[in-house]
């Protein structure tokens, strides 16, 4: 009997229904922890309008450390919301507050797989795009294992996560087509109503909340698409050929 495959189309549907069962607290976390970090290193370090200008040393310091606070709370959410997706998927619900702690014992070596990833994939992407491709392919579910299986570390999650895709890469980068495509509407979509309420005179304040949205329903989709995948990568189990 030959072995199951990946269904992309399964996957989504998998993480929709996770984020339909718990979708208040999913969008709330999504707004504290992506959506309005974002909005407010805007307001803290704006980048420049003109691509052209320098920064001072003292703004492009605000804006590395602006971003790097967004980037480890987005890695909390992360951990905290596919907690909350594999426990709820399992039918044993846990405490929110039960996430919340994982993610803060994992912090340091949430960090370190944020830094390992993102320089080894960076390093592919610049200078030959394919091997950066396979990476993020290969370690689609690092940040699942990491959360869902201590005490693996950084290095241990990456290896099991490159173990768990072995032989489903073509669908697990097809998946990962899907997600960026629905990602970029969200936030074309986001653009759209943000010019449109500068443009509505006392709506304009409310033109950065619609940034604010977007980026929190980005943030919940991605950790809703990693929590679905890992699942059916544990049911299916790696490829034998």
């Amino acid at each position: 009997m030959p072995a199951e495959t990946l269904s992309p189309a399964r996957v989504v549907r998998l993480a929709a229904e996770m984020v339909r069962r718990d979708a208040e607290v999913f969008l709330l976390l999504g707004l504290l922890l992506a959506g309005l970090p974002s909005w407010m290193a805007g307001l803290v370090a704006p980048v420049p309008a003109d691509p052209d200008a320098m920064l001072t040393d003292g703004e492009l310091l605000r804006v590395m450390l602006a971003n790097l606070v967004v980037v480890v709370l987005s890695g909390v959410l992360q951990v905290i919301l596919v907690h909350r997706a594999w426990t709820q998927a399992e039918g044993q619900p846990l405490p929110l507050r039960a996430g919340i702690d994982r993610a803060l014992r994992l912090l340091p070596a949430l960090v370190g797989l944020m830094l390992l990833e993102g320089l080894a994939v960076g390093l592919g992407l610049v200078f030959l795009v394919v091997p950066g491709i396979i990476l993020l392919c290969c370690w689609a579910v690092s940040l699942p294992v990491l959360a869902l299986q201590p005490p693996a570390g950084p290095v241990e999650a990456l290896r099991r996560s490159t173990e768990m895709t072995r032989g489903h890469r073509w669908a697990v980068l097809t998946l990962g087509v899907i997600f960026v495509g629905l990602n970029a509407a969200v936030l074309i979509v986001a653009w759209f109503a943000a010019a449109l309420l500068l443009m509505a005179g006392p709506l304009s304040v409310f033109a950065g909340l619609a940034g604010v949205v977007a980026n929190a329903a980005v943030s919940v989709a991605t950790a809703a698409g990693m929590a679905a995948l890992y699942r059916e990568l544990l049911r299916i189990g790696p490829a034998t050929a």
